[in-house]
């Protein structure tokens, strides 16, 4: 029988806002559609952004989504296959 797993979301939206020149996360958030708070809480892992904002992010950082963002767990279940 097989066990759910707790989802890990792993993420590099703060390394990569900090490697844009003047992006705060509040310049961020205005281009995003969200508040910064919102930001804030995807760079401290306490928000999963959906798809729709995990894209923007990713067309914005000029990044795969799978660069971007990372599923630790699934990684772990499907390796080898």
């Amino acid at each position: 029988m097989e066990t759910k797993t707790e989802m890990k979301m792993l993420n590099n939206v703060k390394d990569c806002r900090e490697k844009m020149e003047e992006m705060s996360q509040e310049r961020l958030a205005d281009i995003v559609g969200v508040s910064q708070k919102t930001i804030s809480n995807i760079e401290n892992l306490s928000h999963i952004p959906n798809v729709l904002i995990a894209m923007r992010l990713a067309d914005i950082f000029k990044v795969d989504i799978y660069k971007l963002f990372k599923d630790v767990n699934w990684e772990r279940r499907t390796k080898g296959l």
